[in-house]
């Protein structure tokens, strides 16, 4: 996944498994007091399928491979 103003990758030294949409744009807090709006957040998980089912988003959400930005 390239990079993008609304895109944070959670896991730099790893390959995200899961591309998490955000509805509306959400104020995440970064290092050195910045801060950044995200519509789109990527993360690497152990168990992606466990956390889907968890947000309740299992048909309308799926693991994908995205690649470090």
């Amino acid at each position: 996944m390239p990079a993008s103003a609304d895109y944070l990758n959670l896991m730099k030294q790893s390959t995200p498994n899961v591309l998490l949409p955000l509805s509306e744009p959400l104020r995440v807090k970064l290092p050195a007091g910045r801060s950044k709006g995200v519509k789109r957040i990527a993360m690497h998980l152990d168990e992606p399928d466990l956390f889907l089912k968890e947000l309740g988003v299992r048909g309308s959400l799926t693991p994908i491979a995205a690649s470090p930005d």
